[in-house]
């Protein structure tokens, strides 16, 4: 069995990403990356493979809509909003007997 060069291997790569990226285009998706948990256009992805970057296997990248998790996140946001604001504002009021650097000492 042969093995493949680095060179051979990058433009594999490159070639599975290429295809990858059309996908993602057609869709209007853009390609999210669990790895660096970065979000980035099909345009941003090519320029960095342009760039040398980001070649990696195109399983590193899911195409995703954006749009849809924007929206998840948002109720995820507002929900949290809800635990946060009465615990801040009731935070906001509270003067501790003791400070907390020492409680810790």
């Amino acid at each position: 069995m042969e093995h493949e060069s680095k060179e051979d291997k990058r433009k594999r790569l490159i070639a599975e990403l290429d295809l990858l990226i059309g996908k993602a285009e057609e869709q209007g998706f853009w390609l999210y990356c669990a790895i660096t948990n970065e979000w980035l256009t099909p345009v941003e992805l090519s320029e960095h493979i342009r760039d040398g970057e980001y070649i990696w296997a195109a399983s590193a990248w899911e195409p995703k809509d954006p749009a849809h998790t924007l929206s998840i996140w948002e109720g995820e946001a507002a929900r949290l909003e809800k635990k946060v604001s009465p615990l801040k504002t009731k935070l906001e009021g509270f003067k501790p007997k003791v400070k907390v650097d020492e409680v810790e000492k």
